[in-house]
């Protein structure tokens, strides 16, 4: 239950962002800041997010490792580490770096926590925070990171 049913090989940060770029340019688009629901409690951040049966979205470069809990649902998810089917439900770990192109198999719900240190409930500083505008901002925001190791 909830088990990875499927591993396939991972998926290029270039072929990555043209799908992205593919996805932007048709006309379902879809915002994913409309389906969105976020939650707050002391030192975290939640966002959730409920997606219909035989829909694509492209998630955002996230600098942190972070929780993942599928709760409903069934997705095929890949990114430049694995392309995997995760079944609901599920809960894991993404690496630092990590963007996900999703295809949603049936009705889904995902959410991610991040760390809020801060207790902001300002979504810019919270996006600041955790989410690279691009990889090449990823590589530097990494770079730095390992630095003061």
């Amino acid at each position: 239950m909830g088990q990875v049913d499927l591993v396939k090989p991972a998926v290029s940060r270039h072929a990555l962002m043209a799908l992205e770029l593919a996805a932007m340019a048709l006309e379902q688009h879809i915002d994913l800041d409309e389906l969105v629901t976020s939650w707050f409690a002391p030192g975290v951040y939640a966002r959730q997010i409920h997606l219909q049966a035989e829909t694509m979205v492209m998630g955002k470069i996230h600098k942190h490792a972070h929780l993942n809990m599928l709760m409903m649902g069934t997705v095929e998810v890949a990114s430049e580490f694995h392309t995997e089917t995760f079944a609901a439900p599920r809960i894991w770990v993404s690496e630092p770096g990590i963007k996900r192109a999703v295809y949603t198999l049936v009705d889904a719900m995902w959410i991610t926590i991040h760390p809020n240190p801060d207790d902001t409930q300002d979504l810019d500083k919270i996006e600041d925070e955790v989410i690279a505008l691009n990889y090449e901002q990823l590589d530097c925001f990494l770079h730095g990171q390992l630095e003061k190791l």
